[in-house]
């Protein structure tokens, strides 16, 4: 079993791992071990599981389940009702259960609020496409697109379509800019400041 009390965490064992997260405080260390609902735990699941659980206690904090529920098309209500049961045989207990998809009305706001300050853009370039757009480091048409042009785009993409057809798309944030041949470079000093900056209400 994998459980151990807080006094436990004191143990010399654990001692070469209390500087590994810098800068972390005790009671304010939030981890988030995020299954997608989708299959079984396997042996990767468990390493990240523990480490997190481990952490979030080691330093009196806490860990958050997320299901990223965002794959309707694989998840199963079986999958989060055996993640949850192999956890606790795992005895690992998490301080909070939640879903994506609980927060999608949230996101959309953001990423709308996003696209209006020039800091991301809805792309629906086939996904195929995309890919080798994104391997080759070639440029998005659409990372230079209007506000207007990327919020209508934004918009029809939540709709499932564009110009009244059924797409695929994706909204992307600008925090890198793409360089032909070659490897992303980063934007200017200034532009990554003013992305670090919170977002508005």
């Amino acid at each position: 079993m994998v459980e151990a009390s807080l006094s436990q965490y004191d143990d010399p064992a654990y001692a070469k791992f209390q500087g590994v997260l810098k800068g972390a405080e005790k009671g304010q260390v939030v981890t988030r071990f995020p299954p997608e609902p989708s299959g079984y735990l396997h042996i990767g699941h468990v390493k990240a599981a523990m480490l997190n659980y481990h952490y979030a206690k080691m330093y009196q904090g806490k860990m958050i389940l997320r299901f990223d529920d965002t794959n309707p098309m694989n998840e199963k209500i079986e999958f989060v009702d055996n993640i949850i049961r192999d956890l606790a045989t795992l005895e690992i207990k998490p301080d909070r259960v939640t879903y994506t998809s609980d927060y999608f009305d949230l996101t959309k706001d953001y990423m709308e609020q996003m696209i209006k300050l020039g800091l991301a853009y809805a792309d629906d370039t086939p996904a195929e496409e995309m890919k080798k757009e994104r391997d080759a480091g070639i440029e998005s048409k659409y990372r230079n697109a209007t506000v207007e042009d990327n919020l209508k785009r934004f918009r029809l993409m939540l709709e499932g379509k564009h110009d009244e057809e059924p797409v695929q798309a994706a909204a992307s944030g600008k925090g890198k800019e793409e360089k032909k041949g070659g490897a992303p470079s980063d934007k200017k000093e200034e532009e990554k400041k003013e992305a670090a900056q919170p977002v508005p209400a």
